[in-house]
């Protein structure tokens, strides 16, 4: 199961990455997925570093909380975006969703 969240995790990162090179909703959203993909990348390679190199389970453990911890980040805003978008514009609705999502 492990591996399958890692391969997905890739692939998700990948076409992330692609999405915030070309997003046309300004400064702020551009910078914050850029610094919370850069995280989901970080932990999930530092996670997969103390199980497969360092066999140690409980760094791996901690690490992989933090990702999914950035993983649901992610998820809350993209509800917040959801709800504020159909009431205002996408950047508007991005920098308020950022501040419930704290």
């Amino acid at each position: 199961m492990g591996r399958a969240y890692v391969v997905s995790m890739l692939v998700s990162m990948g076409s992330a990455y692609a999405i915030v090179m070309n997003s046309a909703y300004g400064t702020i959203p551009i910078v914050n997925l850029f610094i919370l993909n850069t995280l989901w990348v970080i932990t999930i390679l530092i996670a997969v570093f103390f199980i497969a190199i360092k066999k140690d389970i409980q760094q791996h453990r901690y690490w992989m909380i933090r990702n999914y911890a950035l993983t649901c980040g992610a998820i809350t805003l993209r509800i917040f975006l959801g709800i504020f978008t159909l009431l205002i514009n996408m950047e508007v609705a991005y920098k308020i969703g950022k501040i419930f999502n704290k």
